[in-house]
């Protein structure tokens, strides 16, 4: 799933890239809120975990992108720092998450991952001044 939402991004991130930004954290949303209310249910946890996996490929990609457009003549610099933020980010989510898990149990993650979402939104409604203008 996250190699199609690549594709989809990438064919379409000129045009939409706010759109996407917003389609793809709300997505993201659905899924965790999904995988916390619904894991009883195998069927919907393989969807749901397929929805993260759409949602959650292409995330690199909208915010180098956004980074790019908010930073113009510096862009080479922003690309750097936004990747190297999101692999830090990555590695202390997972050293965060398995501290979650053993604290607070599984179901945890996806309530965390939620309130984490919920500023990836703020992000992309507050930013469309440079990051995300409206009319991309």
């Amino acid at each position: 799933m996250a190699l199609g939402s690549i594709l989809l991004v990438g064919t379409h991130i000129d045009g939409h890239l706010r759109r996407l930004a917003a389609a793809s954290t709300v997505l993201f949303a659905v899924a965790a809120l999904a995988l916390a209310v619904l894991s009883g249910v195998p069927a919907l946890v393989y969807v749901a975990a397929a929805a993260w996996g759409l949602a959650f490929g292409s995330s690199a990609t909208l915010f180098i992108t956004a980074a790019i457009h908010a930073t113009a003549d510096a862009s080479d610099v922003a690309q750097s720092l936004t990747i190297t933020i999101f692999n830090c980010s990555i590695g202390l989510g997972g050293l965060l998450g398995g501290i979650l898990v053993a604290q607070a149990g599984g179901a945890s993650l996806s309530w965390a991952a939620l309130v984490l979402l919920a500023a990836a939104a703020t992000a992309v409604v507050t930013g469309h001044r440079h990051a995300f203008p409206r009319n991309v």
